[in-house]
């Protein structure tokens, strides 16, 4: 473990995630153009060097290379586990999964199990907003589609924490709501779906000054008269 002590700024730090998420590597130019969109030009070659420096003296002098065609990467002969890679490895193994499979869930869950938040957010480049803007998208959309698997077999309690999840990440996302408060009344938790639909629609209101789609009310209604959702 590196601590932010041993990586000396966070521009270094930033650096060594930069390399990672392009293995293959960067020209300094490319590197620069991510890390210092704003730096004049004539400032961007030490700033890149200096930092360069700091994260050799952080891992090891050969933890980043620079190959003949002017290419900077993490040694290929180096071993850098990155749980962003093993995350999307299991989405990939879901997707290539049959849809509905107990292996899918299985990949989703894995996946799901490491991903702790958005991503390096202390970094605030475009690059890295690209990078948590994908890999939110595909937690949620895994998210989504486990309780839909759960939901097939009538696990509406897991369905619903699914669910749940999403909107801890994102209060606002609508479609997550309304299936979350499904999920609830279909669990038999009438009461606390019908609680939630109610206080949702005052912080929607509030928040958002529109009034709640009308799906809500509709689905309000079908809850409190006992029809199936």
């Amino acid at each position: 473990e590196v601590t932010d002590e041993q990586w000396a700024s966070a521009r270094a730090k930033e650096m060594f995630f930069l390399l990672l998420s392009h293995r293959t590597g960067l020209r300094k130019e490319e590197a620069v153009e991510y890390l210092y969109p704003d730096l004049p030009r004539e400032k961007c070659n030490s700033a890149f060097h200096s930092n360069l420096y700091r994260i050799r003296k952080a891992l090891y002098q050969d933890s980043v290379i620079k190959a003949d065609d002017g290419i900077y990467q993490l040694n290929p002969e180096g071993v850098f586990e990155w749980d962003v890679e093993q995350f999307e490895s299991s989405i990939e193994r879901a997707r290539q999964a049959a849809s509905g499979s107990k292996e899918r869930a299985q990949a989703l869950q894995e996946a799901l199990e490491m991903y702790a938040g958005p991503f390096a957010s202390s970094f605030q480049s475009e690059w890295a907003d690209t990078v948590r803007a994908r890999l939110d998208d595909e937690a949620n959309e895994s998210l989504a589609t486990l309780a839909g698997y759960f939901a097939g077999r009538q696990d509406y309690e897991s369905a619903a924490l699914c669910m749940e999840r999403v909107l801890r990440a994102n209060r606002y996302n609508e479609e997550a709501a309304y299936q979350f408060a499904r999920y609830r009344a279909r669990a038999g938790q009438v009461v606390q779906a019908l609680r939630f639909i109610d206080e949702y629609s005052e912080t929607y209101e509030e928040h958002l000054d529109a009034a709640l789609p009308e799906r809500f009310s509709d689905l309000r209604a079908a809850i409190a008269a006992g029809v199936a959702v």
